[in-house]
């Protein structure tokens, strides 16, 4: 179910935007279709990497946040410098707590006990042959970073700064066999990713990247948040949706354990407060997010408890979900905005998952706002032979030979393992593309 309007009696002015913007997403998503760093093979000549704990002395030209914060593109957080160690930058995105109770990732590094992490990148281009970034060193074997150039990951194994001992930066030489104009990302999952400056030899510079940014806010629980993914290159569902759909910035505000109506016991907050409190909200001064081009819900999966069999819990989950959708809008009143039903896991799907995909339905119909696409996930009677993308009640360890839950959740038993990441952004990737063909249509 899609939507699109600008209004009454020929082409407005509203119209014209939202067509212009439908295009350029579809436009970003079928280049990415073709290729995308996700699923393009590594570089067949990539550079060499070298890394030392002290800097290239002939690289004099140093680009930091501080200094030029105009030529680097970041997604997934807020640039903040770590209020303990000033050199590194850090990029919380959400905030975790209820305003009493501190959850975030970032302990003692930012002013606010809340602020978490998600995965992040810095993106810019050079024409430099040798480019040098200063990086936090990794405490745990592992955590790492990951190079993208020209669109090409340099190795999909991250570059571990753990073995290196001694103190806390580290400096990663990336060196090309010739000169030439290049796009590189750097990029680190949770808040592995710390950044404190890139730097080029004297003649070379480091510029905003080219092209149009495409910038998105996904949101939900702790599936789109990325838990059940092992590695840490950062390809949870949504960081693999992001790359499969030419998405350039990327701001995940998925929180886990919260859905339309669950606040995890009151620790934390449901989807309308995460994005209504006045200084920790999605709307709160300062967040690089303020004009999406796209807005994404994937919320429910912890709100579908008796769903099917109470009735105040089917009436409130359709209020909450649209009240969530109402806030947001008047934050971004230009984007489009997708939502998508709770994933459904290892759940069969049982009642209540089929229900909570019809309850959904309703209030995006009741809702009516007139720029916003429906993606079922479980169910919908409107498809003949409509296939729940998740089926069976099995997972990785306990498997039933019934269903492919067996090899999309993890062992976990509840999140996507790492094929089923990738997987559920397979599927959301190609709901889009229909989506957007059907409301351009």
């Amino acid at each position: 179910m899609s939507r699109v309007s600008g209004g009454i009696g020929g082409m407005t002015p509203k119209l014209r935007q939202r067509l212009a913007l439908l295009s350029r997403l579809r436009a970003a998503a079928s280049a990415a279709a073709i290729a995308n760093p996700e699923d393009a093979p590594v570089m067949a000549a990539p550079p060499t990497i070298a890394t030392s704990a002290t800097a290239t002395a002939a690289l004099t030209q140093i680009y930091t946040f501080a200094s030029n914060p105009g030529v680097f593109r970041t997604s997934g957080g807020i640039p903040t410098v770590r209020t303990d160690t000033a050199t590194y930058w850090v990029f919380p995105v959400t905030k975790i707590g209820n305003g009493v109770s501190a959850g975030g990732d970032l302990p003692g590094w930012t002013a606010d006990a809340e602020d978490n992490q998600g995965s992040a990148s810095i993106t810019f281009d050079t024409d430099a042959d040798v480019v040098e970034f200063a990086l936090f060193r990794n405490s745990s074997v592992g955590r790492g970073y990951c190079f993208i150039v020209d669109g090409a990951y340099v190795s999909k194994t991250v570059t571990d700064l753990s073995a290196a001992g001694g103190g806390l930066g580290r400096f990663v030489k990336l060196t090309f066999a010739s000169r030439k104009m290049r796009t590189i990302t750097v990029e680190g999952r949770s808040n592995q990713m710390q950044f404190s400056s890139v730097a080029v030899g004297p003649t070379a510079l480091v510029n905003y990247p080219r092209g149009q940014d495409v910038t998105a806010i996904f949101s939900g629980d702790s599936f789109t948040e990325g838990q059940g993914y092992s590695g840490w290159r950062p390809a949870g569902l949504t960081e693999i949706a992001q790359r499969r759909l030419g998405i350039t910035r990327m701001f995940n505000l998925a929180i886990g354990a919260t859905g339309y109506t669950n606040d995890s016991g009151a620790i934390r907050r449901k989807q309308v407060d995460q994005i209504t409190d006045a200084t920790r909200g999605w709307g709160r001064a300062g967040v690089p997010w303020s004009n999406p081009d796209l807005v994404m819900f994937a919320n429910g999966y912890n709100d579908r408890a008796a769903i099917s069999s109470n009735a105040t819990i089917r009436a409130t989950f359709k209020t909450n979900a649209k009240a969530a959708w109402t806030a947001a809008r008047a934050l971004y009143p230009n984007a489009l905005f997708v939502i998508v039903c709770g994933f459904g896991g290892r759940s069969g799907p049982n009642a209540d998952t089929l229900e909570q995909d019809v309850a959904l339905k309703e209030a995006f119909a009741e809702w009516a706002d007139n720029f916003a696409m429906f993606i079922p996930v479980n169910k919908d009677a409107s498809v003949t032979g409509f296939v729940p993308w998740q089926t069976g009640t099995g997972y990785a360890g306990a498997t039933t030979g019934i269903g492919n839950s067996d090899v999309t959740t993890s062992s976990d038993a509840t999140h996507p393992g790492d094929y089923g990441h990738d997987y559920l952004a397979q599927r959301f990737v190609a709901a889009f593309h229909v989506g957007v063909v059907r409301l351009t249509g």
